[in-house]
């Protein structure tokens, strides 16, 4: 299972930048896709506090995702699971009860499930 830091490295790699850097969510566009940010968990417990690595599902999307034709039965989702997941911290995303931001966080297995994410969103990385 891919960690939030070892994610993102490959989103960079994949022309995602960061736009929305909070102390524990690290919100990340791409340049050719329109449309909601995805999410990576930073457990950090201060913003100018170095980034600490999350195992645990790291990657949040929007929930809308969540149904989206092809995401439950993605490899990503039936190997690395996904769950709803809630944090102020994400502030591109839905309100869930006034104060906390909704999404679906997801543990990536490898470059591979990553993509099939990403080919989810519209967004094909050759």
């Amino acid at each position: 299972m891919l960690d939030a830091l070892e994610i993102e490295t490959l989103l960079v790699r994949r022309g995602f930048v960061p736009i929305d850097t909070r102390t524990h969510a690290i919100g990340f566009a791409h340049p050719a896709r329109d449309g909601h940010p995805i999410y990576l968990k930073d457990g950090r417990d201060r913003r100018d506090a170095p980034r600490k690595a999350v195992r645990r599902q790291p990657l949040v999307v929007h929930p809308a995702m969540a149904a989206s034709p092809g995401f439950q039965t993605s490899r990503a989702v039936q190997l690395g699971g996904s769950r709803p997941y809630r944090n102020s911290n994400m502030t591109r995303f839905p309100k869930a009860d006034g104060k906390s931001a909704r999404g679906v966080a997801m543990g990536i297995v490898d470059d591979a499930a990553l993509d099939e994410v990403l080919a989810l969103l519209g967004l094909r990385i050759a």
